[in-house]
């Protein structure tokens, strides 16, 4: 395939360019075409400056009419005003780089496509051409697919702005694909696919190249998938799901924090991982150290950390921020119908079984140096081991260092428990502990997942001796459950479900992102802005609350087939333009607010025999 692709380059003008990638509006029209590279043929772009900041093209006149090979398709040629006038600014749901790919005049994607026809004659990838939309019937794109026995010819253009009325009847679109079909009503398949945009931008619609990664704040949005013309919000009885979108290691979210403070485990271990590799490999003593790229997002003065260290071991919390409240935490009753996820994560500072390795490690991460790390740890054994100091630890805590505590008469040479990387390995420990129950809190109060299964999990995943693979393994999984929090926190945000609906969503989010199966496995991910998608079925009570909302896109589908011949005919309507505004701008006389931009497809299948 790779060599008939460029013989095509060489068959076609030289003023027509030939690229291999994939339209965002080609997926969002022929969605069964999502995966798969398109062949587009398109003029190379030219810029120059102009006060519309807008790219500057010039096609060549139809002075003819040409028929794509093997299509019925008729097309008559016309004058087209230009308008090249200041577009009104909206919502952009096309990819950046579609806007540099000039189209067409009809008569040369005409050639260009039966170059092409000639030249392939068996399976082929979807080839399509790019039309400026001058002509009488204002095409956008022309194509063919040879799939088979199957020779399919495509025509989409637009159809301007459609009123909500015109949306809600579907008569007229249908009795078009009778008269082009010939077929009998009942023998047309109708699929009708609604989209209902809650919150946010979607992913593929998302400029990376033109935003900091961690502006994506997620999305949230409702498909539904009938087999009916009639304009109904979800039932029952449609196929609705809902899609969630969310980002990690972003800053934008209540549950940011948490977030941090695995990535600083994360980094810690890598610290201790790499120091081992050093120490086996070169025989050397040489001390740990943090790395140069090393970064605490917490870092602060080292003489204002020891002092609040010292405040700590005289048990004065006065140092603390003193954000959250109580009052949130009331009966169960209130609790359920009341209380919010971000509530109770603002409040974690403050949970009622924090203990002295909770509020120490909050201080020991905002050291930027490991020397300045043992010195804390080493004016805390000195307390406690010199002058008597008895920290007040939870009899649950599991930590190296409560165990120290709890036999402190075993060892009392601070040198021994301040040698190689025991400090940082205390400071590990004391971060999973804290962690854990963060997590487990938020579970336990929200009443989100199976507790038991989770604990057990959590406890499995303890060893006696230190070891970076157990712990690299208790830190995916606590990642694990927090993208299933980030999907619950933007749910709750953005979506009217009861709270059952929402701990069944919070179950669905557990199956598929936490264990083996896992889209996030990786601990080198976690310093990464991923996108993590949740697809689950619409909660029938979040059905009845869209039934006064008006989809953001509707797409219908009619299709009808006889033994030599198929026929599908497609209107896609959209708020917002799905082409470019550069490239198609926009009818400003015939722009209102509730008004869907509409563009119809007609794909003509015809089967053939493949000449050998």
């Amino acid at each position: 395939m790779l060599l008939k692709y460029e013989e095509l380059k060489h068959i076609l003008d030289p003023s027509i360019k030939i690229s291999n990638f994939r339209l965002s509006y080609v997926n969002r029209i022929f969605p069964e075409l999502k995966n798969t590279p398109c062949i587009i043929l398109h003029k190379e772009t030219h810029l120059c400056d102009s006060p519309s900041d807008q790219f500057i093209y010039t096609a060549n006149d139809e002075t003819s009419q040409l028929d794509l090979t093997g299509s019925p398709l008729k097309y008559s040629f016309g004058e087209v005003d230009f308008d090249d006038s200041t577009v009104t600014l909206l919502k952009q749901n096309w990819c950046k780089d579609e806007e540099k790919y000039l189209p067409l005049s009809r008569t040369e994607a005409c050639a260009a496509l039966n170059e092409c026809i000639r030249f392939l004659n068996n399976t082929f990838p979807p080839i399509f051409a790019l039309c400026d939309e001058k002509d009488k019937k204002r095409s956008r794109l022309l194509g063919t697919i040879i799939e088979g026995e199957w020779f399919t010819t495509i025509e989409v253009y637009s159809d301007g702005i459609e009123t909500i009325e015109n949306v809600k009847k579907s008569s007229n679109f249908f009795q078009q694909h009778l008269e082009l079909s010939h077929a009998c009503e009942q023998d047309i398949n109708i699929s009708a696919f609604n989209t209902f945009n809650l919150f946010g931008t979607k992913e593929e619609t998302f400029e990376w190249n033109d935003n900091k990664e961690n502006n994506f704040q997620g999305s949230l949005s409702v498909e539904v998938d009938t087999c009916t013309l009639s304009l109904h919000s979800p039932t029952s009885s449609s196929k609705n799901n809902l899609v969630v979108q969310v980002v990690t290691n972003s800053d934008k979210n209540g549950l940011s924090e948490l977030w941090k403070q695995l990535l600083m485990l994360n980094q810690y271990l890598d610290i201790i991982e790499n120091y081992r590799k050093n120490a086996h490999f070169r025989h050397s003593s040489k001390p740990l150290e943090f790395s140069k790229d090393f970064i605490s997002p917490y870092k602060e003065d080292h003489d204002n950390v020891l002092n609040n260290i010292n405040l700590l071991l005289n048990g004065d919390y006065g140092y603390r921020e003193k954000k959250g409240s109580n009052e949130h935490f009331l009966n169960g009753e209130e609790v359920d119908t009341d209380i919010r996820i971000y509530q109770y994560i603002e409040n974690l500072p403050f949970r009622s079984n924090l203990d002295f390795t909770d509020f120490l490690w909050e201080l020991l991460i905002k050291n930027s140096s490991y020397f300045e790390m043992i010195e804390c740890m080493h004016t805390v054994f000195e307390n406690i081991i010199m002058n008597g100091y008895l920290p007040q630890i939870n009899f649950t805590n599991s930590t190296r260092f409560a165990k120290m505590i709890a036999n402190q008469h075993q060892e009392n040479i601070i040198s021994n428990l301040l040698s190689g990387s025991l400090p940082l390995e205390y400071v590990i420990d004391m971060g999973f502990e804290k962690l854990c129950k963060d997590y487990m809190y938020v579970l336990i109060s929200t009443r989100f997942g199976e507790l038991h299964n989770i604990q057990k999990e959590l406890k499995n995943m303890t060893c006696n001796e230190f070891s970076v693979d157990t712990y690299r393994n208790k830190l995916i999984y606590l990642a694990q459950i927090h993208i299933c929090l980030e999907f619950m926190l933007l749910l709750q945000d953005n979506l009217e479900c009861s709270n059952d609906d929402l701990r069944a969503l919070f179950y669905c989010a557990f199956k598929q992102y936490v264990g083996e199966k896992s889209p996030l496995k990786d601990h080198q991910d976690l310093h990464k802005n991923r996108i993590y998608t949740l697809t689950a079925s619409l909660p029938i009570t979040a059905v009845d609350n869209l039934n006064k909302e008006m989809p953001n896109t509707r797409r219908i589908s009619l299709s009808s087939q006889s033994q030599l011949s198929k026929l599908t005919t497609i209107r896609y309507y959209s708020h917002s333009p799905i082409f470019p505004t550069n490239i198609y701008p926009l009818d400003q006389s015939n722009l209102t607010n509730e008004g869907y931009h509409a563009i119809t497809a007609i794909c003509s299948s015809n089967k053939f025999r493949i000449q050998k």
